[in-house]
């Protein structure tokens, strides 16, 4: 693989009411999904749970992230971890992008 410099902002717009995404891993040629999002004021992600840890990167704006029915405000330039199998749900109270990655846990636990 040789280096590759994404400018994440620009990767992504904005649209009304809505969510957008883009997979970003394809471009880096990787196997754990990373991908983009652009969400709208007042957009949300309903309440999920999956198998792998999710890295939410706050590149823009700021999320609210209610992770089993604890609430964090995460903003541009902070990263939350949620572990592999919570559940959790996301809502943007103003415009924000964000970068996740997705990766198995470690069975060691350390």
């Amino acid at each position: 693989m040789k280096p590759v410099l994404l400018p994440l902002n620009e990767m992504i717009d904005y649209s009304a009411y809505q969510i957008r995404s883009r997979i970003v891993s394809q471009a880096l040629n990787i196997e754990p999904t990373v991908a983009i999002y652009a969400l709208d004021e007042g957009e949300s992600v309903s309440s999920e749970k999956t198998g792998l840890v999710k890295l939410l990167h706050i590149l823009e704006g700021k999320l609210e992230v209610t992770i089993s029915q604890q609430k964090w405000t995460v903003q541009a330039g902070e990263l939350l971890a949620i572990p592999a199998n919570s559940f959790h749900s996301i809502q943007a109270n103003e415009k924000c992008k964000y970068l996740q990655t997705e990766l198995p846990e470690r069975k060691d636990n350390q």
